[in-house]
């Protein structure tokens, strides 16, 4: 078995096992999880460009993609969104990173003699799949957007980002705050047009 082999074959024996339990449809190498709200939940398996034959590096990318801002994307770029959302277009993201033992930098390591397989297997269990399905709510997700919550990070300033996350929830006081703060603040063109969006998505006007 070559190193490409016994990669494929830990995706198949224990990324997609997990994934599929939970929920998640896959196209491989990207799984995705949807609420029933919209929001989703993706999960991204990514080599490494910096393989060999002997091993295969690789990352887990997870994200959470409010509905708001995938149809906000559609609305400004629809020529460039894809068929199916990319872990790339999540509001909220990181990687799964390996322990200690089995880590290289933020890479894992498969060779042909397989390994890390297990151990994968019981992060995504445990931890990553847990980890996204809170992120679900609403609520929650604003809170960890406007608290940087650990390992996660946004590309969105993170007000802004939490008024995406809030905007499919009506004109409720918590958004109101934190479009009226953001409104005080130093804004950009883009950031305004954003703003305005929200405010007509969410039902302020």
């Amino acid at each position: 078995m070559t190193a490409q082999d016994a990669f494929r074959a830990l995706v198949r024996t224990h990324v997609a096992p997990v994934l599929r339990a939970a929920g998640f449809r896959s196209a491989s190498p990207t799984w995705r999880l949807t609420a029933p709200t919209g929001d989703m939940a993706i999960v991204n398996v990514q080599k490494s460009w910096y393989n060999d034959g002997d091993e295969v590096n690789f990352y887990v990318n997870l994200a959470i993609l409010p509905v708001a801002l995938w149809d906000f994307d559609e609305r400004t770029f629809p020529r460039k969104r894809p068929a199916l959302p990319l872990e790339r277009d999540g509001l909220l993201r990181r990687r799964l990173i390996p322990p200690a033992s089995s880590r290289t930098r933020e890479s894992w390591v498969v060779d042909e003699s397989g390994g890390c397989g297990e151990i994968l297997h019981d992060l995504l269990e445990r931890t990553a799949v847990p980890e996204l399905r809170s992120l679900l709510d609403r609520d929650r997700l604003a809170t960890v957007l406007q608290s940087r919550g650990h390992g996660w990070w946004t590309l969105t300033r993170r007000d802004l980002a939490a008024a995406f996350a809030l905007a499919d929830g009506g004109p409720t006081p918590r958004l109101a705050r934190i479009l009226d703060d953001l409104q005080n603040s130093l804004l950009t063109p883009a950031d305004e047009e954003k703003i305005a969006w929200i405010r007509r998505r969410a039902g302020f006007d």
